[in-house]
């Protein structure tokens, strides 16, 4: 369940349950087609095979003489050369964005390979605590005391998420922004606060992370290109156009280049002779 509160946190402004409003479906949609983990393990590998295909089509238009020519669009050539040119146009302005978008991707949505990988090429993912509230008679402490006492834990992090448990073990999630995380709406420090005493049991400060975890700090700003706002944002918009691009130039001049390889039956040469 989402709610939106008030600045002052006095009041409830709206509630709904996640993947039932617009927003949170795309979400879903995106991330795992609406399939829990097989829909991340298919979106993740997907990535791959985009990483692949750009590196396929990458070779494939490799010039081997002119630069200028294998850069240039020829407006007055024949429809079939023309959407080559689209094609492989589409591809080299947007190559770089692509591969950074498809990778970020692939790592977001298959965290257990990304991290095996990193693990052997640079140093081991620092590990997340999983901490848990000592149960007791009575009710949760009230969020105001919560925000407090994370407040006195780390005065200089910026509040954007409240994860509330149900009544148990769980604990009261803090989800903070501190000063050189990348990421405002998603950001990578947390305080852990027992639901019942309302104490700081622990705090993951991104800051203290070793090079793998700042690596996977900085995927998700970079996928979806928050990292320099509405301009980043709106190019990435823009960029995330060129695999639709790329998919309709590329059937289409492989119709065309089928078509005319296709055998002529009205030749005369292949009729009989009477």
């Amino acid at each position: 369940m989402m709610s939106w509160l008030s600045p002052d946190g006095s009041t409830i402004l709206r509630h709904d349950g996640w993947g039932e409003y617009a927003m949170s479906w795309i979400y879903e949609l995106h991330m795992d087609l609406l399939s829990g983990e097989a829909g991340h393990k298919i979106v993740g590998w997907s990535g791959l095979v985009i990483l692949v295909l750009l590196g396929t089509g990458l070779a494939a238009w490799w010039p081997k003489g002119s630069w200028r020519k294998a850069v240039a669009y020829k407006r007055q050539a024949a429809p079939i050369r023309r959407l080559h040119d689209l094609h492989k146009l589409t591809g080299l302005w947007s190559l770089l964005l692509l591969i950074l978008f498809a990778g970020t991707g692939f790592m977001l949505a298959l965290p257990k390979e990304s991290n095996w990988v990193m693990e052997r090429a640079i140093t081991p993912v620092d590990p997340v605590p999983s901490p848990q509230s000592i149960a007791r008679p009575g009710s949760s402490v009230s969020l105001m005391t919560a925000l407090a006492a994370g407040h006195h834990a780390m005065p200089d992090a910026r509040l954007a998420w409240i994860e509330v448990p149900p009544p148990g073990t769980g604990v009261i999630k803090l989800r903070v922004q501190v000063p050189g995380d990348p990421s405002r709406r998603f950001p990578h420090s947390y305080i852990y606060i027992d639901q019942y005493s309302g104490a700081v049991i622990d705090v993951l400060d991104a800051r203290k992370g070793g090079a793998a975890t700042t690596i996977n700090n900085w995927l998700h700003p970079l996928h979806d290109a928050s990292v320099g706002g509405l301009p980043t944002r709106t190019l990435a918009f823009i960029v995330g156009l060129a695999p639709a691009a790329l998919f309709i130039t590329g059937l289409l001049r492989w119709r065309k280049r089928r078509a005319r390889l296709a055998p002529n039956t009205q030749n005369p040469v292949f009729q009989g002779v009477s």
